[in-house]
């Protein structure tokens, strides 16, 4: 069974029974006036992602494709721990806000989400939608797999659409996550060398489709700015 994690993509509670705010139209997952692009419910302004902003990591049979604006990564089922991801320089101002949505098959093991990435070791922080079902953070000591420890497992809150992560990597690497980019909530801090040798210096978006027999799973990144 396919789940979408974050529900009511299309245009929020108010669009879906009156329709788009004047001189705004629908387009795949955003409000547009042709040239700016809003995610409801607050009409937030999304910063489009550029494909060539980023390159992969451990790219296995993952694939990306252009989506009305938006960045969908397709990752079919495999078996074991594989990290398929897309990474891009910290900023000198070592903040980052994604706003994304994850389409994952109903499985305990099947990982979609955000977080970071050192590239003279290749160790990963995660912050993502385990199993469909919870909220987690994992370091993994390669994007193989290698040893991964657990920072956080929390039942997931977010139950709109879609979902906002904010990552901060100043003297602590800080987590923080928004159902609707307004209000955050800070979920997680860590030191630079709780899941690093020295620090990360880039940031990625990510799927790790964990189970062989699930068929493919997505991450659309709607929105990425580098602050």
């Amino acid at each position: 069974m396919k789940i979408i994690v974050s529900l009511c993509l299309a245009a929020g509670v108010l669009a879906a029974q009156y329709g788009p705010p004047a001189g705004l139209a629908k387009k795949g997952f955003y409000l547009t006036d042709g040239s700016h692009y809003y995610l409801t419910p607050y009409l937030y302004s999304a910063t489009l992602p550029s494909a060539a902003s980023f390159s992969w990591v451990n790219q296995g049979g993952a694939s990306e494709a252009a989506d009305n604006g938006a960045l969908t990564m397709t990752n079919p089922g495999t078996a074991g721990v594989n990290v398929r991801g897309r990474i891009t320089p910290i900023s000198s101002t070592t903040n980052a806000t994604f706003v994304f949505t994850c389409t994952m098959t109903l499985a305990s093991h099947n990982d979609c989400g955000v977080g970071f990435y050192e590239s003279a070791t290749g160790k990963i922080q995660t912050i993502g939608i385990v199993g469909g079902l919870f909220l987690e953070s994992n370091c993994f000591s390669t994007a193989s797999g290698g040893t991964v420890t657990n920072q956080l497992d929390s039942a997931l809150s977010i139950s709109s659409a879609p979902m906002w992560v904010k990552l901060n990597a100043g003297t602590s690497l800080n987590f923080y996550v928004s159902s609707d980019g307004v209000n955050w909530s800070l979920v997680l801090t860590s030191t630079k060398v709780t899941c690093f040798t020295t620090a990360p210096d880039n940031y990625m978006y990510y799927l790790d489709s964990n189970a062989s027999t699930t068929g493919s799973n997505y991450n659309t990144l709607l929105s990425f700015a580098s602050q």
